[in-house]
Order: C-alpha cells, then sequence, then structure tokens
C-alpha cells in the first residue's frame, strides 16, 4: 500500500486505539517504520508493555519479509544502513539474528550475505568469518580463484 495521507491517518487511528505494530502491519501492510514515524508525527505514546516480550524468532519473522529465491528483505527497524532486530530490551543486527537462527551459534566478525544479494537478512544465506575461509581454503585446495 502506498504512504498516503489515508494511510497515516488509518495508521494513527490504530495506534491511538492501542494496536500494536504487528496489529497495524498485518491490517493496512504498512511498514514498520512507516508506523514509527506516524507515532512520531503525531505524539503518540508507546502503550506500557503488559504482553511477555517476544522472543528472538518472533522479532525476527516481524520483520522480515519473504521474496522470490528464498532471499528475505528486511522491512523492520533500521540503523543507518544496518537491519535492526528488537527483542528481550535490546536491539542488534538481523543479520547475527538470522545467523543464530540457522547455525544454533553466535557468530564470527561481520555477518554478511552469501547469496549475492547484499540485502538479503535469509537465515541460510548468511555467513560469518569463518565460513567464508573455510570457502576460501576450500577454493584454493582446488586451485580456484583467490578472492
Amino acid at each position: 500500500m502506498p504512504d498516503t495521507l489515508e494511510l497515516r491517518a488509518r495508521i494513527a487511528a490504530m495506534l491511538r486505539a492501542g494496536a500494536t505494530y504487528a496489529e497495524v502491519r498485518a491490517e493496512l501492510g504498512a511498514s514498520l517504520n512507516l508506523i514509527a514515524d506516524v507515532r512520531r508525527e503525531h505524539s503518540i505514546p508507546v502503550p506500557a508493555r503488559t504482553r511477555p516480550m517476544r522472543s528472538e524468532a518472533d522479532a525476527y519473522a516481524a520483520g522480515a519479509e519473504h521474496t522470490d529465491g528464498g532471499h528475505v528483505r528486511w522491512a523492520g527497524e533500521w540503523a543507518g544502513r544496518c537491519p535492526q532486530v528488537s527483542h528481550h530490551g535490546r536491539q542488534e543486527s538481523a543479520r547475527r539474528v538470522a545467523f543464530r537462527l540457522a547455525h544454533g551459534r553466535e557468530p564470527v566478525g561481520h555477518v554478511i550475505a552469501a547469496c549475492g544479494a547484499a540485502w538479503c537478512v535469509a537465515p541460510g544465506h548468511v555467513e560469518d568469518r569463518p565460513m567464508r575461509e573455510q570457502l576460501r581454503a576450500q577454493l584454493e585446495a582446488i586451485g580456484g580463484p583467490r578472492a
């Protein structure tokens, strides 16, 4: 749905009625950034948290938009050029969260999309430094190009 005055008015009305970002997104298809912009524009306070905090996986799923080829585009919060997941009172890189969800361990070094789509945050498409080093070593072992 395009960003229009009518959409912004509907978002504001839902927020004033106590709707969550997820509820606004589900009903209106608005991005989390747009919802946050409307909340700030209209000085609508964030309601006190009455539900338990969501899990890391749920927080990731709330900002993930699945696209063709198994890629995931981030529609959640951003800090500059870095997609962010908010959970348990903290923010961190959506790529690091996706990595943990896929591999069950903390990533080492920077986490990047290995699928060729730099914007992708799909759990199965991200890799950390040891994974990149292992791939480089394998390529060198078979006489492949040095990257």
